[in-house]
């Protein structure tokens, strides 16, 4: 019953994603701790319902012969957006980096240095002591990443505007199986009824 309710609330779970990502753009260097972890927990919600809809809404849609093929191809499709998503995600961010680090006049020179590795540049401003160049170069880093959640907003919509075009496929599929087996069973019946009339249709031979 639970797996059938997320493959009902797919749509639900896209537009929640799309909201998360939507919110996640107005985090700042000001944002404080409560308000981050509820604004990642909106699209942590959309994206945990998104995957068993769409895990499950695959075999309810498919026949049970071709169920492995269905769950192969949709695992590669996840590891290879998974993937594409990382990439594209880290490109945009570096990017926007040097950008973004370029606009403040003292740390041009070294916008490139700093932009080349940006989790090497989140551990860096951790042992940076407090000056304006630390300051500026928060400030950057959180420039880039809304650059990031607005094309991840942008995807997530995509994908809610491709999912009104699937239509609901109940996931039980107890019903087609007992007529299958039902009509398994018709067929064995009627080769023993068609081997009972032949059978009865023999007439001894008479030897005299």
């Amino acid at each position: 019953m639970l797996i059938d309710i997320l493959c009902r609330a797919l749509w639900s779970g896209f537009s929640t994603t799309t909201f998360g990502f939507g919110i996640l753009t107005l985090l700042n260097v000001r944002t404080s701790t409560i308000q981050w972890v509820f604004i990642n927990l909106i699209v942590s919600a959309g994206v945990g319902i998104v995957y068993p809809g769409l895990q499950f809404g695959i075999l309810s849609a498919c026949q049970e012969r071709d169920s492995a093929p269905a769950m192969s191809v949709y695992c590669f499709c996840r590891g290879l957006g998974s993937t594409l998503g990382m990439a594209v995600g880290g490109v945009i961010l570096q990017n926007q980096l040097l950008v973004k680090i370029r606009a403040y006049p003292n740390l041009a020179a070294q916008a490139e240095e700093y932009s080349k590795d940006a989790s090497a540049q989140a551990e860096l401003l951790r042992t940076m002591t407090g000056s304006a160049n630390k300051t500026n170069l928060v400030q950057a880093y959180a420039d880039s990443l809304k650059v990031v959640w607005t094309v991840m907003c942008v995807a997530a919509g995509v994908g809610l505007r491709l999912s009104c075009f699937i239509e609901h496929s109940p996931l039980d599929s107890s019903g087609e199986k007992g007529a299958e087996t039902e009509m398994q069973t018709e067929a064995v019946n009627n080769d023993k009824d068609i081997g009972s009339n032949v059978e009865e249709k023999k007439f001894p031979i008479d030897e005299g």
